[in-house]
């Protein structure tokens, strides 16, 4: 619970999800006692312990916190700081490599989706207009939930590869 705490605010570069499962996968080697020189691969690591790579438990976090935020109202301090977000993005351009953001992240999770359901017709987060609109499909709780379903079993395809 502690190392999840918050989790649903990250944001994270693929390099930091992959950096989490192995420390995960590390934890439950301790606790189950596997020891060098005994080896079990990751799968069956998983299923023994009747787990799942951590980052889609955080993935799912942040997608859940994101329809709570979105359903808000508009007046609240998390819609306001979306929607400040959009506002006042400027075009300034940064050294180095791009920036994590949870904008960023969250589309991310968006593409990596839509690579895998083609028929899926979220856009991904650029302007005011494309917040409001996945606002309107976050209203819908039950859409919400299968939306935040394929994001997870999107992201799950794609770490068990």
């Amino acid at each position: 619970s502690i190392l999840l705490y918050n989790a649903s605010t990250w944001s994270m570069t693929t390099t930091d999800e992959k950096n989490i499962n192995s420390f995960h996968r590390r934890q439950m080697r301790i606790i189950i006692g596997i020891k060098w020189p005994q080896k079990i691969n990751n799968k069956k690591l998983y299923k023994k312990t009747n787990t799942k790579p951590i980052s889609i438990e955080i993935t799912e976090r942040r997608w859940k916190m994101l329809g709570h935020v979105l359903r808000m109202d508009k007046d609240s301090p998390a819609r306001k700081a979306m929607k400040f977000y959009f506002e006042k993005r400027s075009n300034k351009k940064f050294r180095g490599r791009k920036r994590a953001t949870i904008l960023t992240t969250i589309n991310r999770d968006i593409r990596r989706t839509k690579s895998k359901n083609e028929h899926l017709n979220i856009q991904e987060l650029k302007t005011e207009i494309d917040l409001h609109n996945i606002g309107i499909a976050a209203r819908n709780r039950k859409k919400w939930i299968s939306l935040v379903k394929l994001v997870v079993d999107a992201a799950y395809s794609e770490t068990s590869q």
